[in-house]
Parts: C-alpha cells; structure tokens; sequence
C-alpha cells in the first residue's frame, strides 16, 4: 500500500515510517501541511497519515484542501490524524476538516493498524500482516528510553543520536524564548520535543516539556526557568548513560 505521511518531527517520521515498511508499505514523507497538499495532488494514495500541528501548513488545513481537490478520487484519499492531546474540540475539528480517524502519540504498531484496518477495512490488515519483515533483534532498553522491534528501526543507534540531537536543539531553542519572553515559541518548542519524548517512552523530560508547553500557551512564564533547568538535568543524565553504554 502506498501511503503518505505529513509530520515535523524527524524522529515521528522515522518511527512511524519504520512501522510501516516493515509491514511492506510503501511510505512518502512529507515535512509540512503544504507538502502533503502538493504530494497528494500530485500521486494517488491509499492513505495519508497527517499530523496536526506542522509549520507553513497545519494538518486541519491540509486535510481540508486535499478534500476541496478536484480529482473526486484523491479528494476520497483516507486521512488518519496524529496528535498527542487528544481533546474533544480537536476531534471534532479533525471530522471537520474530513479525516477520518485519530491516532494519539506516542504511535505504536498495534494501534496504528487497529485504525488503517478501521479505516481502510480487514483486508489491509491481513494484508500487511502477511508482507511482515522480521528484523531477529530483541527489544533493547537504555534507562528510560525504550526502543521495541514494532519502531521498525534497524539501527538504534542511529536513532537515539537523533533523538538526542533533536532534544539538544529543542532545549536550545525553549532556553531562547524563555529568555526572549516569547510565549509563542515556548509552546511550539516545547510542544514538539513533548511530542519526541513521549514517542520513545522519555516520561521525565516529556512531563517537564507539557508544563512548559503549558506555560507558554497560557503566556506565563513565570516558572519557566525553574522547569528549564530541572528539563536540562534530566536530558543530560540520559545523555551520560547513554555514552557509558
């Protein structure tokens, strides 16, 4: 099956993109909402995975022009909606905008074709199961972090040195608001490393990442500071084990 998939986060892509062709899919990647337009437009897909909050373009919007396309059967393409704060509001803005289905983070293999199969019938899970690729690695445990065979990623290494370059930047980047007083950026860097860290079973560093993705989007920075540094005591811990190892 030839499915695209819209998310900011590389290491979202990476994982998620892993789960799928290990199962035989075929996956385009798309980093923005306009992308996703431009590629679903362009190729026929029988489904386009699409995450909400995405830079140029949200996923909302996305979905809602791909529907609004003129070719009656890539309008008819099932979207399924990637988010980590499931609410009541956002579900009814994704059925709205004419996805058809939600899948929270962090993804894991079973949940995600629990949806495809809703969405796309049981044949395509029958069918995926059957073009299973099996890697013979075991899961692997460094601390908190988790990584299982259902990721799809062959190299772990290659993926925790992105994960930790990921966190590096983000914390980089939530130090620059805070110090700027910029709610705004807060929020959608702390927002996407949550989102990170949540995917790889970091709970530490993606609780300290929501309650400055709360603060930011109430614009109250008051404590910011204070959650920052406990934020970059614990991402370091991990980094140091993950060198020991």
């Amino acid at each position: 099956m030839k499915i695209l998939l819209a998310d900011d986060d590389i290491l979202n892509r990476k994982v998620i993109s892993g789960i799928l062709t290990r199962r035989g899919h075929q996956v385009d990647l798309a980093e923005n909402g306009q992308e996703a337009v431009d590629m679903a437009n362009a190729h026929i897909y029988q489904l386009i995975i699409m995450d909400l909050k995405m830079p140029v373009m949200d996923g909302l919007e996305a979905s809602y022009a791909i529907r609004k396309s003129k070719d009656k059967k890539k309008s008819r393409t099932p979207i399924l909606a990637l988010t980590g704060n499931l609410a009541t509001v956002e579900a009814k803005a994704c059925l709205m905008a004419g996805m058809d289905d939600i899948v929270t983070k962090p993804v894991g293999a079973e949940e995600l074709f629990d949806k495809i199969s809703q969405v796309l019938g049981e044949e395509s899970r029958k069918n995926s199961d059957n073009k299973a690729i099996e890697s013979g690695a075991s899961d692997a445990e460094l601390n908190s972090i988790t990584f299982t065979n259902d990721m799809g990623v062959e190299d772990r290494s290659e993926l925790l040195d992105i994960f930790l370059s990921n966190c590096s930047r983000l914390i980089d980047s939530i130090e620059l608001a805070i110090s700027r007083g910029d709610a705004n950026a807060l929020h959608t860097a702390s927002h996407q490393l949550k989102g990170s860290a949540s995917q790889y079973g970091v709970t530490r560093i993606a609780d300290w990442a929501y309650d400055l993705e709360t603060l930011g989007k109430d614009g109250n920075l008051e404590s910011a500071e204070a959650i920052c540094k406990n934020l970059q005591l614990d991402y370091e811990r991990i980094k140091k084990s993950f060198v020991k190892k």
